[in-house]
């Protein structure tokens, strides 16, 4: 984090990128919201649900493409490699210069969106409970 903090002193960005720490629910959309968009820069993911969360207020993701995040998010993100930053900037460069690409991405990720939901995890976790506990 502090060589981060340095680079982005380094590049005078201090008003451009805002290290926030921890932030409410509430206060998470609207920064979702607010932003042109949601890196994920991760390299290992259990699900990958701070992308989905992004798509949910229309903000287009860009994610590694590792782990479980080009299978969870499909065709609704941009995806670059977690070793290479110039990818990384280039996709930035080329989400900030289209509009016709951001809503592209945020209508994508509403559609993504739609093969996930609360209720259908619970069923199908109760689904396997009641499997188990039948043998």
């Amino acid at each position: 984090t502090q060589r981060f903090i340095a680079g982005v002193r380094e590049l005078g960005s201090e008003k451009k990128i805002r290290l926030v720490g921890f932030v409410s629910d509430l206060e998470l959309g609207a920064i979702l919201q607010g932003a042109m968009a949601y890196v994920f820069p991760s390299r290992l993911e259990g699900f990958g649900l701070p992308g989905l969360e992004a798509m949910a207020v229309g903000t287009p993701v860009l994610a590694a493409r590792a782990s479980c995040l080009p299978e969870i998010y499909g065709k609704a993100a941009l995806y670059f490699d977690p070793d290479r930053p110039d990818e990384l900037v280039r996709l930035l460069q080329k989400l900030i210069g289209n509009e016709k690409l951001r809503n592209e991405l945020r209508h994508r990720g509403f559609a993504q969106l739609k093969k996930y939901s609360w209720s259908k995890a619970a069923r199908e976790t109760y689904e396997i409970y009641r499997q188990v506990a039948q043998k």
